[in-house]
């Protein structure tokens, strides 16, 4: 319990200090025309993560008028944007989709949405995630509809940004017993983690660009608690000791199936 109590600790410690600031742009409709409540939905979503620092809209909005920034020159990767302080990523996007339709006769409506977006490190203008998310749901009432397409997209985009920034890994270890660096609304209650250990990094020959790293296999994790900032699973099959820092990737209810019954796991 002592040692539990003492990693809990360590976590908390360590989820408080250097969180990067991220500041949230507009959400725009394809015409142009911004959507607030989409922005606003995405910044309580990042803040879930418990990955970043939400920078003041308003203060955001400062700063990018005194630095002389649009949106579009920042969502095209060719704003100049080095040197903006105490920012360091900035989220842009567009609702390229969100149109319902009648479900026959039942006086249902089904709603489909998309959410393109980009972020950009402030420190190397360098766009760090370009990514589409869609959803859809069905709804006696088109605004429950829209509502909750809205809260899924930004929901996995959310999950997306903070793991573009910060990749899901082990953060400690206890026995079987793994404790992981995102909680909720990072993990997936349902299938499971491998384990791998991460090698040297490789290079894009013609442009010398780092674009990748080894992967091996060391583990299986099945997740059997999830809390607001962390995870706890159980360590099931492994090839070697897992290290803290060794990085996870979720695998479906059904591949989870297929390993478990390759490594002969009940």
């Amino acid at each position: 319990m002592r040692y539990l109590l003492t990693i809990l600790f360590l976590f908390t410690a360590l989820f408080a200090q250097n969180k990067p600031v991220i500041g949230v742009g507009e959400i725009l409709s394809p015409k142009g025309s911004k959507y607030e409540t989409w922005r606003t939905e995405l910044e309580q979503r990042l803040v879930s993560t418990n990955k970043f620092d939400i920078i003041e809209r308003q203060r955001l909005n400062d700063i990018l008028r005194e630095q002389g920034l649009g949106a579009s020159g920042i969502v095209d990767g060719s704003g100049v944007i080095g040197g903006i302080g105490g920012v360091d990523y900035l989220v842009y996007g567009t609702v390229t989709r969100l149109d319902s339709e009648n479900i026959g006769e039942s006086g249902y409506k089904k709603v489909r949405g998309s959410l393109s977006i980009k972020v950009v490190d402030v420190n190397t203008g360098k766009i760090v995630l370009n990514r589409a998310v869609s959803a859809d749901d069905t709804a006696d009432n088109n605004n429950e509809a829209v509502g909750e397409v809205k809260k899924e997209i930004t929901k996995k985009m959310a999950k997306y940004i903070a793991y573009s920034v910060f990749p899901i890994k082990v953060a400690g270890i206890d026995g079987n017993q793994v404790y992981i660096n995102y909680g909720k609304i990072g993990i997936n209650g349902s299938g499971g983690y491998q384990v791998f250990k991460m090698g040297g990094g490789f290079e894009d020959p013609d442009t010398g660009e780092l674009i990748g790293a080894k992967e091996t296999y060391v583990g299986l994790i099945d997740i059997k608690k999830r809390e607001q900032k962390y995870s706890i699973g159980k360590l099931i099959h492994s090839l070697e000791p897992i290290k803290i820092g060794d990085r996870l990737k979720w695998v479906s209810g059904s591949d989870f199936s297929k390993l478990k019954k390759k490594y002969k796991i009940k």
